[in-house]
């Protein structure tokens, strides 16, 4: 299908004005879903030499395998990011990919990544989530069960146990219900746990709409933290919607939702400080909402995406072309890359608008701009 001529008067203005990868990426995507592929490749190519970390090399070498259906370009893009990842979450996730059969499907080459991060692994959690990864990306339960074995030596309180407990009884890894009960004796002996909700729980609706919450705070503060708002009641109007959204769908009280945005700060702020911009897959794990940490239902995963839009909505409305334009990049990858929210991120639109339309009046008498 020929391009029209404004699209490529659209699109090649916006290569002109790309930066950076991710910037190149999306266009690419773009342009090859317009039905160009060769103009899609060429843009592809600056993309890879923009590219600065295992971050933006992951998500270059999955978009052209599904975009492009290059697996053999992808494949050297995945090589690279290799070169670049040094932790135990990168290695896993870059593990996770290059398995699925939607990228590379090379499970030999996954199965010599788990087998790195395994020898990074420092901690209970870490061998916990690296045994949840491996039995469910290769099926490989025996491998798995050594490293719950480890991650029991590693345990240090009863969240620990707890996690391990829940883990090891859930059927997509192991399903060992006699060693999960001796994991949570273990966990009881250990003392009270007062931590918030780990992967394997059955969330109340209460503690889905604080976590959703929480998350939703952590998320917009950080990209705060990147580049903040040129009007701070932006951020107010997104917070008091969203506010009102989280009570009604899950009955949280004032007390709740105030408790919640103050974690998710504070959250956003330790994680940003101790890992920069690079950890924000990282801090995405840490909060409960992404990879095999998640603990949200698939209706959770949907409201958060809703929050998240409203706040871009809200942005779109006041803001200037360049914070738009850099929270609609971040906050888009967010919901389809993080939260695996594809196939709902466009249906959402017309709802968000409208909810935005619905209280914008009010929003705006109590935080003007």
């Amino acid at each position: 299908m020929a391009l029209t001529e404004e699209q490529i008067n659209d699109f090649k203005n916006t290569e002109e004005e790309s930066t950076d990868s991710a910037e190149l990426r999306d266009l690419a995507e773009n342009i090859s879903e317009a039905g160009d592929k060769e103009w899609a490749r060429k843009v592809y190519k600056k993309a890879e030499e923009k590219a600065e970390n295992e971050f933006d090399l992951q998500d270059l070498a999955r978009s052209i395998a599904k975009t492009l259906g290059d697996k053999e370009w992808a494949r050297k893009v995945y090589k690279k990011a290799e070169e670049k990842v040094e932790d135990v979450d990168g290695l896993q996730e870059l593990a996770e990919d290059i398995a699925d059969t939607d990228y590379l499907g090379d499970k030999e080459w996954a199965r010599e990544l788990y087998k790195k991060a395994e020898e990074k692994a420092v901690d209970s959690q870490d061998l916990s989530y690296l045994a949840q990864s491996i039995a469910k990306t290769l099926g490989g339960k025996e491998w798995a069960r050594e490293l719950y074995k480890k991650a029991e030596e590693k345990a240090v309180d009863s969240r620990d146990y707890r996690y391990l407990a829940e883990s090891i009884e859930n059927e997509d890894y192991l399903g060992d219900k006699e060693w999960a009960r001796e994991l949570y004796k273990k966990s009881e002996e250990s003392g009270e746990d007062d931590s918030e909700p780990s992967f394997g729980d059955t969330l109340d609706e209460t503690e889905e709409g604080i976590v959703i919450y929480k998350a939703f705070t952590a998320i917009a503060k950080w990209l705060r933290l990147e580049r903040e708002l040129d009007h701070i009641q932006v951020w107010r109007q997104a917070a008091m919607l969203s506010a009102n959204v989280v009570q009604g769908s899950y009955g949280l009280s004032q007390e709740q939702i105030i408790e919640a945005n103050k974690e998710g700060i504070k959250a956003a702020v330790s994680k940003f400080e101790e890992l920069g911009e690079v950890g924000y897959r990282p801090f995405m794990k840490s909060l409960g909402v992404a990879g095999v940490a998640d603990v949200l239902s698939s209706e959770g995963k949907g409201d958060l995406i809703t929050l998240l839009r409203i706040f871009l909505r809200i942005v779109v409305e006041y803001e200037t072309e360049e914070v738009v334009d850099k929270y609609a990049k971040d906050i888009k990858d967010t919901c389809i890359m993080q939260l695996d929210g594809e196939d709902v991120w466009s249906e959402l639109e017309e709802t968000v608008d409208s909810l935005f339309l619905q209280a914008k009046e009010d929003i705006l008498n109590i935080h003007p701009i």
